[in-house]
């Protein structure tokens, strides 16, 4: 049963037999930007790390893995991921960065940019959110043709429903070409970073709201 339908897009999870679908979505998603041509290459590594990278997320109970296909061409055209909030008096957040990318994921890049990188992402999330119990989108990967179409809306609208029904903020970072999106989705992204090769970073939350 899909989680929800537009046009021939049809959003549901990601299965592990998609794992190999993920890498070329990110290359044809990212490398429209200098910074992640030079930090995570074209490589067979960089196939490697995503694969074992995404299996990691398909089989972790935190996280909720997304895909949209469309129907016409059986193709895998957008990816997102949501982490769950932490348990009730739990400690330490779910989604944290060292526990997500492997040893061949960082193999794969340059250690200079991921660092920078995923510690503003760490960083960020911990100078806004602390110890408080909240939904995470960690990242949106939606192929170039479809940009535009509601792909996106559809992996955010899912997790914001979930945040809303448990009436709890949702934490992100956002690149330049997602920060409209996710602010007219409800995001406050008042911080911002930037990195090498002229990537700015945008980082913020968004309130829950009431349902109508």
């Amino acid at each position: 049963m899909p989680l929800a339908e537009r046009d021939n897009l049809v959003l549901d999870y990601l299965a592990t037999s998609d794992k190999g679908a993920i890498a070329p979505l990110f290359l044809k998603s990212f490398h429209t930007y200098e910074f992640f041509q030079k930090m995570m290459p074209d490589t067979p590594q960089t196939a490697k790390a995503w694969t074992e990278a995404t299996q990691f997320a398909i089989n972790d109970p935190n996280t909720i893995c997304l895909r949209v296909t469309d129907t016409s061409t059986g193709t895998i055209v957008a990816h997102g991921r949501w982490i769950r909030p932490k348990g009730e008096g739990e400690k330490g957040q779910p989604g944290h960065e060292e526990d997500r990318w492997g040893s061949s994921f960082m193999e794969a890049c340059d250690m200079k940019l991921a660092e920078d990188l995923f510690g503003a992402f760490d960083r960020n999330r911990e100078n806004l959110m602390g110890e408080e119990r909240h939904w995470y989108m960690e990242f949106l990967l939606t192929h170039p043709d479809y940009q535009g179409k509601g792909c996106g809306s559809m992996i955010l609208r899912h997790g914001l429903e979930l945040a809303d029904r448990d009436q709890l903020p949702c934490y992100i970072d956002s690149s330049p070409m997602g920060k409209e999106l996710y602010e007219n989705m409800g995001w406050k992204l008042d911080h911002k970073e930037d990195f090498d090769y002229r990537l700015s970073y945008y980082f913020g939350v968004r309130r829950p709201q009431k349902a109508s």
